[in-house]
């Protein structure tokens, strides 16, 4: 009986686990840029070549910021327009932007804004993609280096 209690409950643990990995989506950073408040719109352009991906989302971290519209540029298509007019507070992230048509190769975006603090830090922007279809990784940016190593506010990152 106490057997069968536990084959029940490690069977419990097992779908829970293999639920939660089905669930949990892994999110690679395409690019940055530091909001310097005197572009508007700001760009983060993708180096290299990270891949195709499904799925898009803005990060702010250092200083809230107030995310208007976004400009997708893809390799084989039309840019795509999404109007988001979301408030972000540091740590902060944008709602999932879908790819129409599946994954695509990402090159750039496009982003207006609003900054809605009294404060004096910059935000820094992270572009997250996921649902990749190709094995290539793009190389992340140094920790503590939040321009990956280019100019102040330069999106690029080392490759």
């Amino acid at each position: 009986m106490r057997s069968n209690r536990s084959l029940v409950l490690l069977v419990g643990v097992c779908m829970v686990v293999a639920a939660a990995t089905v669930t949990a989506e892994d999110w690679q950073q395409l690019g940055q840029r530091v909001v310097d408040l005197r572009t508007n719109p700001e760009v983060i352009k993708v180096v290299g070549d990270p891949g195709t991906f499904a799925k898009l989302k803005l990060q702010v971290t250092g200083s809230s910021l107030q995310i208007a519209a976004v400009k997708v540029y893809v390799a084989d298509g039309q840019p795509i327009d999404v109007t988001l007019n979301k408030f972000l507070g540091a740590g902060g992230e944008t709602t999932v932007i879908e790819i129409p048509g599946g994954p695509k190769a990402v090159q750039k975006i496009e982003f207006t804004y609003k900054k809605r603090s009294d404060d004096s830090r910059l935000p820094l922007v992270r572009l997250l993609a996921s649902g990749q279809t190709a094995s290539a990784k793009v190389d992340r940016a140094p920790a503590g280096n939040p321009s990956g190593g280019a100019a102040a506010g330069d999106s690029t990152l080392p490759h």
